[in-house]
């Protein structure tokens, strides 16, 4: 992907050369140099696109991880039919979630913050939870 944006910004420079036939018709004893290449070394222009091919990269790299984080990982409590079933995750604040999950019948509050973890488990529900689940 990157190569091919690289190309696409590239092209224009490329084509200003002239062809190789028309510098050895002009002058047949020139030495074998490539005829395309300029010694006029780094250009402004040559910067700028040079940091539009990497700010592309660099965006598709988000935006892979971002799609990678939010679809994939975000489906793993839900794959598959296992004792686990997790009810409902709610975010109470930046770094506090309260879970509802039920193993075998038993639900269990699990309320996680940067203190640790707190598991609260409960039996009395289980006609209430196979309602749920």
């Amino acid at each position: 992907m990157v190569l091919l944006a690289g190309v696409l910004f590239m092209a224009p420079v490329m084509a200003d050369a002239p062809p190789a036939d028309a510098n050895r018709a002009a002058n047949p004893r020139a030495s074998s140099t490539i005829p395309f290449k300029k010694d006029e070394g780094i250009t402004a222009t040559s910067l700028a696109r040079l940091a539009v091919v990497v700010l592309i990269a660099v965006a598709l790299a988000f935006a892979a991880i971002y799609a990678l984080k939010r679809f994939y990982f975000g489906q793993a409590s839900s794959i598959g039919a296992g004792r686990i079933k997790v009810i409902e995750a709610r975010r109470l604040g930046q770094r506090t979630t309260l879970t509802l999950a039920v193993v075998d019948s038993t639900a269990y509050l699990l309320i996680e913050s940067p203190n640790g973890v707190a598991v609260t488990r409960h039996d009395g529900f289980k006609e209430a939870i196979e309602d749920v689940g």
